[in-house]
């Protein structure tokens, strides 16, 4: 079944879209995407993520968090396509929350060599990773 739910809400500066694939919103200058299906992530299910994101971004650069606990991974095609300019427009820094700390060694390892051009970090704690965010809070929300 496939289902589409876009809500905003601008007394509490939450804006969020939802389908079968991912869940995004906008909470406190932090823009929030989470990965809903175990697999690999395909460059289809990539393409739809940074279309809604950017759509939910309307032009303000955020810091975003991506729970990313759900995937075991991203075909070559869609790690590419995140990395692209496209992958990246709109984000000032990108916060990964992985399942284990050996999946963070690994993911921070990889990015040593293929990272793209924004800051960007794997945590198993989502305080920590929000509290890393914050430093790239560009913008505000009206």
């Amino acid at each position: 079944m496939i289902f589409t739910i876009i809500f905003i809400t601008f007394a509490k500066k939450i804006i969020m879209f939802e389908n079968e694939h991912i869940k995004t919103f906008i909470e406190d200058g932090v823009l929030y995407m989470e990965y809903k299906q175990s697999g690999m992530l395909t460059l289809e299910v990539v393409k739809e993520a940074i279309t809604e994101r950017l759509k939910i971004a309307n032009g303000t650069v955020l810091p975003i968090f991506v729970d990313f606990r759900k995937p075991h991974g991203a075909t070559k095609e869609a790690k590419i396509y995140l990395s692209s300019d496209k992958g990246i427009e709109g984000l000032s820094a990108c916060a990964v929350m992985i399942n284990s700390v050996m999946g963070m060694v690994a993911f921070n390892f990889y990015m040593t060599f293929d990272a793209p051009p924004r800051p960007i970090k794997a945590f198993v704690h989502k305080e920590k990773a929000l509290l890393w965010l914050n430093q790239f809070k560009t913008h505000k929300l009206n």
